[in-house]
């Protein structure tokens, strides 16, 4: 008779752990989901591309690496990615590679990105065609920079560029004493702005010695049909600390002025 009680209040303790076993189960969390988002690919005048196909997506995580595609619409999608927080590196041949750090992805439904309430893809990725636009002069004078340049596709009603300036012939852009964006308007067949000899540190009557690169992005580079966005993509790499522009385009010959204050 005890045996038989003995068994009977095993079969009880066992059916309970079976049961909170089995509650346990659901309730933990499916740490795997899909991540969705968009990338949109622009010219080298930042003008929307009818195709947006072919961008490599490359998800770097602390111990899990995924990639994926565009479709012609922009639209990649990780499946079953794990959870964590991710680095997406985007790039296509003849573009200019962005990556966006600090991507959270929580797993289980999925993690959308670049989507607002209402459907539109306003905050998409956008990367652009590297620059090929020639730096053909570029002259300093009379608070004045003026620049003459050789376009292969329609001439932009603006432009912007990446100034280096030392008080050293030949020097290379990373030992550059001040580097500068300008940002130039087309008047007739020239680009220019106004410059100012206090944003210099340079001595009065020093040779100046500059160079420039056609440097494109969201509002960095336009022409007339461009929808205003905010900022250029950059990135910070993390072994030189430098600020890199992925839509850089090639330097121009070194040029020189006077300085005048």
């Amino acid at each position: 008779m005890k045996c038989i009680q003995a068994k009977s209040a095993f079969l009880a303790v066992s059916l309970v752990c079976g049961l909170l076993s089995c509650k346990e189960e659901t309730l933990l969390p499916d740490l795997e989901g899909s991540l969705v988002g968009y990338v949109f690919t622009n010219d080298e005048f930042s003008q929307r591309l009818e195709d947006h196909s072919g961008v490599m997506i490359t998800a770097i995580g602390a111990a899990y690496i995924d990639q994926s595609h565009s479709d012609a619409s922009g639209r990649f999608e990780f499946r079953r990615l794990p959870a964590g927080t991710y680095e997406l590196h985007l790039e296509k041949p003849g573009f200019g590679t962005i990556k966006q750090s600090g991507i959270q992805h929580l797993g289980g439904k999925p993690t959308i990105l670049g989507l607002t309430f209402n459907g539109s893809t306003w905050g998409a990725f956008e990367i652009y065609q590297q620059p090929t636009t020639q730096i053909v002069n570029l002259n300093i004078e009379n608070d004045t920079l003026t620049g003459e340049f050789s376009f292969t596709g329609e001439r932009p009603y603006s432009l912007s560029l990446m100034l280096y300036l030392s008080d050293e012939p030949n020097f290379i852009s990373t030992e550059a004493t001040w580097i500068v964006i300008r940002y130039l308007s087309r008047n007739n067949d020239v680009f220019n702005c106004p410059v100012y000899a206090t944003e210099f540190p340079f001595q009065p009557g020093a040779a100046v010695y500059y160079r420039g690169a056609v440097v494109n992005g969201k509002e960095i580079l336009y022409s007339s049909n461009t929808i205003g966005i905010i900022d250029p993509d950059i990135y910070v790499n993390y072994y030189t600390g430098r600020i890199i522009y992925p839509n850089l385009g090639n330097e121009s010959g070194e040029f020189s002025f006077i300085f005048q204050e």
